[in-house]
C-alpha cells in the first residue's frame, strides 16, 4: 500500500468542500442520498485496495462525503421534542430553563443562551430540548450563568430581513445551534430563580471573572475602563458608539475581540516564563496549553475564543511532538479540529478572517521581509510585515462582510498593536495583582491609564485621517478568486516582462470592479422595483432603463434600537453595486420610513432630496438627516399633489398627495403624518406603479373626491395593509393586478389586516408580502411585469 504523507492534509480539503457543498445545495440532504454517496465510495474503495491502486483519490471521496453527511446531521437532525416543535411564532408561554451563558449586558437588554428544559401554554405542559436567545428588555434581573430561570416570554423563531446579498440572521443563530429567541419584558417577567444549576468549575470562574472586571471599573474610569475589560476579556458592551466608530475607522477595532493574538500571547508569556526556567521546548508547552485553556474559559468561551484556543493549543502540541515546523499542516489540524466540533464555521466570518490572516502572515511575511529590508530593527521589519500580509489576507473578506477597506489599517496597526500587546501583558499582571487582597495597585494602573490613553490618540489620529477607510461595492466569487490569484501571481512572477504585464491589467480591471460598476446593463429596457424586506417599515428602489436611480424610504425601527438603513438597506445598495442615489424620497418623517436615510446619506452620493409637506423638528433623526442634506448641499424640495416630472424619454412620476387641504394647519387633518405622505405613480409607457405611503382614510377620500386617475398595474399596499388599506373604493379605482405589500414578521399591530387581504384577494390582485416572500422585485419592459421573490 502506498504510504501517505501528511494525510490530515490530504482529507481537509475534501471535508471542507464537502461541508460547502452540503450547505450550497441542500437538495441532497437527505439519509438516503448520502446513504447511496457513502456505499459508492466504500465499494470503489475496496476495489481500489484490491487492485493496490492509489488510496488517495479514496480516502478524498470519503473526507468530501463525510463532510456532506457531517453538515446535513449537524444542521437538518432537529430532535422531535425540540422547542422549535411546540411553539407557533410569536405566541406568549412559560419557558424554563437554565442560563448557560454568561449574560452579555447591552443598552436596552440583557442577552443570554437558555437552555430550555420545560413549556407551558394554554394548560398544557411539554418537556423540552435546545438552546434558545433570550433577551430582557429594561434590565436584566440580575441574571448570572447557571441559574435556573422560569420566564414569561414571547417565542419567536427568528426570521431575520430576506434580500439579495444581505445577512441572514436566521441561518447565523441557527450555526450556533439556536432556532427560537424568547423576549421577555422586564425582570418582572421572571417567574422563579434558581442559583446553583450549572457547571460548578464554570460558574467558579464566572464569578472571578465578574469580580475581576468590578476590579478594573474600580480603579479605571471610563473609556479606559470599558477599553481595558473589552481588551482582556473580549466584553465589547461598554464601550461607546464613538469609541467602536473610531477603532474600526482605523482598522484596529480586533484588538477588541479575543482571537489569536490575545490568546496567542498568553501562550506566548506562559511558555517563555517555563523556558527561561529551564524547561525544554516540549516540557514548557504543557502548562501553556492549560494556561491558554484556563484564560479561554475566562474569557468566556465565545466560538472566537474557543477557536482561537484550538489553533494555539494545536501548535503547542506539534511543538511537543517536534512537527513546529510544519506549519501548514498545523493549520489544517487546527481548523479541521474545528470544524469537527463546529460544522457551521465554514460560513463564519470570525472563522473565515481568523485564518485567511493566520494563512497570509505564515504565506507572505517572510517575503516582505525580504523586501522591506530597509526598515530598521528586526521587530519592526516582521511587525511591518506581518500586518501588510493579514491585511492583503483578508480584504476581500472584509469588502464581501463589510463593504469597508481600511486605507490606514497598516499604519494604524504598526504603531497600536505594540501598545495595545504592552496593555494585554501589563493587564494579566495587574488581573493577577488584583486577585490578592490588599495588594498595592497604583503604579500598575497608573502605567495601564497612559497606555490606554496612548493608544485611543493614535487611533483617533488615523480615523481622522481623510480616506482612513472607503466603502466598496460587495465582491462576487469571480472578483475574491482573482484578488489571490493576483496575489500568488506577484509572488511567483519573479520580475518576467509578459506576467508583470498580465498582472497590471488584472490588477487596473480589479481595482475597478471594486469601486466602480465595470459592467453595466447597457442597452436595458427594464426598470426594476425591488421592495426590500426593512420589516415592519418601508423602502424601496427604484433602477430606471437610462441607469438612474431613486430610493422610496430607508426603512427604520421605532425606538431606533437597530440600524436598518446601515445594516439592510446599505449592504442591499452595495450588492446590487450602487453608490449614487438620483433621487432620495421620503414619504413621510416616521421612524419606520426614515431613521435608515442617515445611513444612506453617509454612504451614498445623493444628487435630490425630495418630501412633502409632512415635518417632524420634534424628531432628533429627522433633524440629523436635515442637517446631512445641508451639509452635503443637497438640492431638496417639498413636493405637493398635482406636480409632475419626467426621467429620461419614458419614465414620468405623477404625484397625487399631499393637497393643500391635507397640509392647511387651519384643520385638523396636518395632524396626522400617515395622510400628508407622499402618493405618486410611476408611469413606464403602459404600467403604472402607485406608491401610497401610509395614507389613511382622509387621504384616501381626498384622492378619490378629486377623480384622479389612479388606475395602476401596481399598487405598493398603504400602510402595511392595516385595516383602512383595504378601502374598498380605492380599490376599486386603482384596480391593480399585482399588490405588494411591506410588513414586518409577527409584528404587534396585526398587520396586513384579514379584511385588506380578504379585499385585494376579491379584487383579483395578486399578493405578495414581505413578511412571507423577502424582498419582492418587479421587473417590466412598460408592456408586461415579471415577479420575483426571494423566498
Amino acid at each position: 500500500m502506498q504510504k501517505l504523507r501528511r494525510p490530515i492534509t490530504i482529507t481537509f480539503f475534501p471535508f471542507l468542500s464537502g461541508l460547502i457543498f452540503s450547505r450550497i445545495f441542500p437538495v441532497f440532504n437527505d439519509l438516503f442520498s448520502y446513504t447511496c454517496i457513502l456505499s459508492v465510495i466504500f465499494l470503489s474503495g475496496i476495489l481500489g485496495l484490491k487492485y493496490k491502486k492509489s488510496v488517495k483519490i479514496f480516502l478524498m471521496l470519503l473526507a468530501f462525503a463525510v463532510g456532506c453527511f457531517y453538515s446535513f446531521l449537524s444542521n437538518d437532525l432537529i430532535p422531535i421534542n425540540h422547542i422549535v416543535h411546540k411553539i407557533t411564532s410569536g405566541e406568549d408561554a412559560l419557558l424554563s430553563g437554565t442560563v448557560v451563558s454568561i449574560p452579555e449586558e447591552h443598552k436596552d437588554r440583557t442577552s443570554f443562551i437558555l437552555e430550555a428544559e420545560r413549556l407551558e401554554k394554554k394548560d398544557k405542559i411539554f418537556a423540552v430540548t435546545g438552546m434558545v436567545q433570550a433577551n430582557i428588555y429594561k434590565g436584566g434581573g440580575n441574571v448570572d450563568y447557571g441559574d435556573r430561570l422560569k420566564v414569561y416570554a414571547r417565542l419567536v423563531v427568528p426570521r431575520g430581513y430576506k434580500n439579495p446579498g444581505g445577512f441572514d440572521y436566521q441561518k447565523f443563530l441557527k450555526s450556533k445551534g439556536i432556532l427560537v429567541i424568547a423576549r421577555i419584558k422586564n425582570d418582572l417577567f421572571i417567574a422563579d430563580k434558581i442559583k446553583g444549576a450549572g457547571n460548578p468549575f464554570l460558574e467558579w470562574v464566572y464569578d472571578w471573572r465578574k469580580f475581576l472586571i468590578d476590579r478594573i471599573n474600580g480603579n479605571f474610569v471610563t473609556p479606559n475602563s470599558s477599553m481595558l475589560v473589552a481588551t482582556l476579556f473580549g466584553e465589547r458592551s461598554s464601550l461607546t458608539e464613538e469609541i467602536e466608530k473610531t477603532f474600526k475607522r482605523s482598522g484596529t477595532y480586533h484588538i477588541f475581540a479575543i482571537s489569536g493574538f490575545n490568546i496567542g500571547l498568553v501562550g506566548f508569556i506562559f511558555y517563555m516564563l517555563f523556558r527561561i526556567i529551564g524547561f525544554k521546548p516540549s516540557i514548557a508547552s504543557f502548562p501553556s496549553i492549560i494556561a491558554v485553556v484556563f484564560y479561554s474559559v475566562l474569557a468566556g468561551m465565545q466560538p472566537s475564543v474557543k477557536r482561537a484556543m484550538i489553533m494555539t493549543a494545536v501548535y503547542f502540541v506539534s511543538v511537543i511532538i517536534r512537527r513546529e515546523n510544519e506549519i501548514y499542516n498545523t493549520l489544517c489540524i487546527a481548523a479541521f479540529v474545528i470544524l469537527v466540533i463546529e460544522p457551521n464555521a465554514v460560513f463564519d466570518v470570525g472563522f473565515i478572517l481568523t485564518f485567511a490572516a493566520t494563512f497570509f502572515i505564515i504565506y507572505l511575511t517572510p517575503k516582505f521581509n525580504n523586501v522591506l529590508k530597509f526598515i530598521p530593527f528586526r521587530y519592526m521589519r516582521g511587525l511591518v510585515s506581518a500586518s501588510l500580509s493579514a491585511q492583503i489576507g483578508v480584504t476581500p473578506v472584509l469588502a464581501f462582510y463589510f463593504n469597508s477597506i481600511s486605507l490606514t489599517g497598516v499604519l494604524a496597526n504598526f504603531v497600536a498593536v505594540p501598545i495595545a500587546s504592552l496593555i494585554f501583558g501589563t493587564g494579566i499582571f495587574f488581573l493577577f495583582c488584583a486577585s490578592i487582597p490588599s495588594m498595592p495597585l497604583f503604579y500598575v494602573v497608573r502605567a495601564l491609564d497612559l497606555m490606554l490613553s496612548s493608544m485611543l490618540e493614535v487611533v483617533e489620529y488615523f480615523s481622522r485621517l481623510p480616506f482612513s477607510y472607503i466603502r466598496v461595492f460587495t465582491p462576487g466569487f469571480i472578483e475574491i478568486s482573482l484578488f489571490y490569484i493576483l496575489i500568488f501571481l506577484i509572488v511567483y512572477s519573479k520580475g518576467r516582462k509578459m506576467a508583470q504585464t498580465v498582472l497590471i491589467f488584472l490588477a487596473v480591471i480589479l481595482t475597478c470592479s471594486f469601486f466602480t460598476n465595470i459592467f453595466p446593463s447597457f442597452g436595458s429596457d427594464e426598470m426594476r422595483i425591488t421592495f426590500m424586506d426593512v420589516g415592519e417599515g418601508d423602502s424601496v428602489f427604484i433602477r430606471f432603463p437610462d441607469g438612474k436611480t431613486a430610493l422610496v424610504d430607508g426603512g427604520g425601527t421605532r425606538d431606533d434600537r437597530f440600524d436598518v438603513g446601515g445594516q439592510v438597506v446599505a449592504p442591499y445598495l452595495f450588492f446590487s453595486r450602487i453608490k449614487t442615489i438620483d433621487y432620495l424620497i421620503l414619504t413621510h418623517p416616521h421612524p419606520d420610513h426614515m431613521n435608515g436615510i442617515k445611513a444612506v446619506l453617509d454612504n451614498f452620493k445623493v444628487k435630490n432630496f425630495r418630501e412633502g409637506c409632512a415635518t417632524d423638528n420634534r424628531s432628533l433623526n429627522y433633524s440629523l438627516i436635515k442637517e446631512k442634506i445641508q451639509k452635503g448641499n443637497i438640492p431638496q424640495k417639498r413636493i405637493m399633489s398635482g406636480e409632475e416630472f419626467k426621467i429620461g424619454k419614458d419614465i414620468s412620476i405623477r404625484f397625487l398627495n399631499p393637497s393643500e387641504k391635507l397640509c392647511d394647519r387651519k384643520n385638523g387633518f396636518w395632524k396626522n403624518m400617515n395622510n400628508q405622505s407622499l402618493v405618486f405613480q410611476v408611469i413606464y409607457k403602459k404600467v403604472k406603479i402607485l406608491f401610497s405611503g401610509d395614507i389613511e382614510k382622509e387621504a384616501i377620500e381626498d384622492i378619490i373626491l378629486r377623480d384622479a386617475d389612479i388606475k395602476s398595474t401596481v399598487i405598493k399596499v398603504p400602510h402595511h395593509g392595516g385595516k383602512v388599506s383595504g378601502n374598498s373604493e380605492l380599490i376599486k379605482k386603482v384596480s391593480p393586478e399585482i399588490a405588494v405589500i411591506s410588513v414586518g414578521a409577527n409584528n404587534p399591530f396585526g398587520h396586513p389586516s384579514e379584511q385588506t387581504l380578504e379585499d385585494y384577494k376579491k379584487s383579483g390582485a395578486k399578493i405578495y408580502r414581505t413578511d412571507i416572500n423577502g424582498a419582492v422585485t418587479l421587473r417590466t419592459d412598460g408592456f408586461r411585469v415579471w415577479v420575483e421573490t426571494v423566498m
